[in-house]
């Protein structure tokens, strides 16, 4: 029979700071989830009046004048929450963006166990006979479909002077710094510098560019704002990029000192390179001693330009395992979501670019390039991101007579796929042609009817474009080319701790004495009520939301009209 349970509704600011226990709940906690989503949402109807709950917060107190504490270790409040509902007050329980947290406290958990952690994104309440109000409230994953993956920082330019005629060496006694000062366009910050250099005799020397607020400031020996170095081998005149160490911010028309170390203590084969006019308007050319004097040069400018940092959404990886590209991914995600580096997976990409994506099309870009057997979800519990390989045995065994009385299995090939046209982006060529692939599975042909798709993904350009686009046909294939087993089985509480059940792992039977005891069946879909788990199972590769993705990736005439006659 199913255990007792109690579900506390904990509710948070969304700063963290607790409000309280949200009391009244008449609903089931429940939910339902497939693998390869971001999560679940949950309805939860309260019977607190709207009219009679506007009292100040109070905790309730035992014999001792101490507060009461929950399973969890917060205080227990009494009916004078504050006000219930609305945005008027910062400490109302029931408002937008607040965060809440659900806590299942059984005997099986006598402590209480987290099952499920996000925030109220709308809520209505009704007056009449009788008044509830309701809340629908999404786990904290959903900001996967809103985050945009970043890409680089892409140098832009900003300042520059680029004529040259003339050059400086580097073995002055009186000079410490020859340099230019320039003016900032509209820009957020200085994020590097090139100048021109070269070694005469095409030995291998060392330049260093350096950073000042001012000609005075380099004068007076104050630390520069930054210093970068760069290795000089060309004996012609060559432009050498200096990218700082960080970008210094910077407000439209402000000044900077950009200088060379033009000191005796370099070869005197080591030059720089300047104009013999005046051109630049920006600013002037000075030649500095530390301690000793300035010199103005307002008739000649040395050879420079600057540039500022921008985060573009671009971002490229080049023969890279699965398990790489997902991890620094989310080496730079600030959102909510938790997770853990994963080692390589033995799958290598030849090029893939992810440009303007949220990261929950990069997580689905990931599992197409992923093994068949791997899977993703995101846990509505503890809104972890899980990237795993299926267990190659049982993780959870349900013996018939004890957690099940029948499984209706269903077989099917209706979903086979044995040949995949695959369409990319631009291959690279130079003749404006999209990478196009065709792969089969021969052994299905043989014994399955012929199932073809014709998938598109333009995020694969390049002259290995051809190589990505086959494993991802094969991928595809993997999935989807052979026989499935179906089925959906209802565990009831008391049987099983349904909170140990989660999407992804591999289900095994036994008791049935038949070939049911045989099967090993992978848990694609849940629905968790507080006295049954209800259960999608199949057979690997079975893929829950597959169908979406192949709609969603299906043909698109402006994809493919730059496809070649012939695919590779």
């Amino acid at each position: 029979m199913p255990l007792n349970k109690d579900y506390l509704y904990k509710i948070y600011k969304p700063d963290g700071t607790y409000l309280g226990l949200l009391d009244d709940v008449v609903s089931p906690f429940g939910y339902n989830q497939n693998t390869e989503t971001i999560g679940a949402q949950i309805q939860v109807v309260t019977q607190k009046s709207t009219d009679t709950a506007s009292l100040p917060n109070s905790p309730v107190l035992d014999e001792t004048g101490e507060a009461v504490l929950d399973e969890t270790g917060e205080a227990v409040l009494d009916d004078g929450l504050g006000s219930v509902v609305g945005d008027g007050n910062s400490n109302n329980l029931v408002q937008n963006n607040n965060l809440i947290k659900v806590y299942e406290v059984s005997d099986y958990n006598p402590s209480g166990k987290i099952v499920f952690d996000g925030y109220i994104s709308k809520w209505k309440t009704s007056s009449g006979t009788t008044e509830d109000i309701t809340l629908t409230c999404l786990n904290l994953g959903q900001d996967f479909a809103q985050i945009v993956l970043p890409g680089g920082n892409a140098l832009v330019l900003d300042q520059s002077q680029t004529s040259q005629n003339d050059n400086f060496s580097f073995n002055s006694t009186n000079t410490t710094y020859m340099g230019q000062v320039i003016t900032v366009g509209s820009v957020p910050n200085l994020a590097a510098v090139a100048m021109m250099f070269a070694s005469l005799d095409g030995s291998t020397q060392t330049a260093s560019v350096y950073v000042f607020a001012s000609p005075t400031d380099a004068y007076n020996g104050v630390t520069p704002l930054a210093v970068v170095t760069n290795t000089i081998t060309n004996s012609t005149p060559t432009e050498y990029l200096f990218k700082l160490p960080a970008s210094l911010a910077s407000t439209p028309g402000q000044n900077f000192f950009i200088a060379s170390d033009v000191t005796n203590s370099h070869a005197p084969q080591l030059r720089t390179y300047f104009y013999d006019s005046k051109v630049y308007s920006g600013g002037d050319l000075y030649l500095v001693g530390v301690g000793t004097g300035i010199t103005l040069d307002n008739t000649q400018d040395m050879y420079f330009k600057t540039y500022y940092s921008q985060q573009n959404t671009e971002r490229l990886y080049k023969n890279r395992d699965v398990a790489y590209i997902l991890n620094d991914c989310m080496s730079v995600y600030t959102g909510a979501v938790s997770y853990t580096p994963i080692a390589d997976t033995g799958v290598v990409i030849p090029t893939y670019t992810f440009k303007a994506n949220t990261y929950l099309e990069m997580i689905q870009a990931v599992a197409q390039m992923g093994a068949a057997n791997y899977f993703w979800y995101i846990d509505v519990a503890t809104n972890t991101l899980h990237y795993q390989q299926a267990s190659l045995t049982a993780d959870l065994t349900f013996i018939e007579g004890r957690h099940l009385n029948s499984v209706e299995i269903e077989a099917t090939k209706e979903p086979i796929i044995n040949v995949v046209y695959y369409t990319g982006g631009d291959d690279g060529s130079g003749r404006n042609t999209n990478a196009f692939v065709l792969v089969t599975d021969p052994a299905s042909l043989v014994t399955n009817r012929v199932g073809s798709v014709h998938l598109t993904n333009s995020n694969v350009v390049g002259t290995t474009a051809y190589e990505t686009l086959k494993i991802l046909a094969q991928n595809y294939i993997d999935q989807h080319s052979s026989e499935a087993y179906i089925a959906t089985i209802v565990v009831q509480d008391g049987t099983f701790d349904l909170s140990t059940i989660s999407l992804g792992l591999m289900s095994g039977y036994a008791g049935f004495g038949n070939f049911t005891d045989s099967l090993l069946l992978q848990i694609v879909g849940l629905s968790i009520t507080p006295d049954q788990a209800t259960l999608q199972v199949g057979t690997l590769p079975i893929r829950s939301s597959k169908v979406v993705e192949q709609i969603a990736s299906q043909l698109s005439s402006t994809q493919t009209v730059a496809n070649p006659d012939i695919p590779n």
